[in-house]
């Protein structure tokens, strides 16, 4: 039983991340959920109210997908300058 038993040892993060490199990645989930969820939201909309217009909510899409490519190409770029 004893074997079952982790000591905080085991469960903390090999790899230290910086204050800014935890903060992308936090808005690049907060973005993420947004897009999944707007994505959610035209796909019912469209299934339920076929002529409805949903190009505002089609370009906020847009825009967040390259935020969101933005985000984690920065913080690829930054991860690659720390190590040379």
């Amino acid at each position: 039983m004893d074997e079952d038993r982790r000591t905080s040892d085991e469960f903390q993060v090999k790899e230290k991340r910086s204050t800014i490199q935890i903060m992308v990645l936090v808005l690049t989930g907060l973005v993420a959920f947004y897009l999944v969820a707007a994505t959610v939201f035209v796909i019912v909309v469209e299934i339920v109210h076929p002529g409805t217009d949903v190009s505002k909510v089609t370009e906020s899409l847009d825009t967040m997908i390259t935020a969101i490519l933005g985000a984690l190409l920065g913080l690829i770029a930054g991860r690659s300058e720390e190590k040379s």
